[in-house]
């Protein structure tokens, strides 16, 4: 289990991975496919790793819906104008 000390973002990509894509040449993360990845973390029967520590199944749920709303976030004010 990895612990990042000042970066929940690398944290959950360490211990959940991310989705990369080439863009004009360069990697970068795929945000709304890396959080389709962390989502599915929780539908498919396993719970999160945050500060280090494995989350209950009760708090991997709403960890799980928290992501789906925060990719309907990025769907809305983002993707869709």
């Amino acid at each position: 289990m990895e612990k990042t000390d000042d970066d929940p973002l690398k944290e959950m990509m360490l211990n959940h991975g991310a989705v990369f894509t080439t863009y004009h040449g360069k990697q970068a993360v795929d945000l709304r496919e890396t959080l389709k990845r962390w989502i599915a973390v929780w539908f498919d029967g396993h719970t999160y790793i945050i500060e280090g520590q494995r989350l209950s199944d009760g708090e991997s749920e709403d960890m799980a819906y928290n992501l789906i709303n925060l990719l309907g976030y990025f769907d809305r004010k983002y993707l869709r104008k």
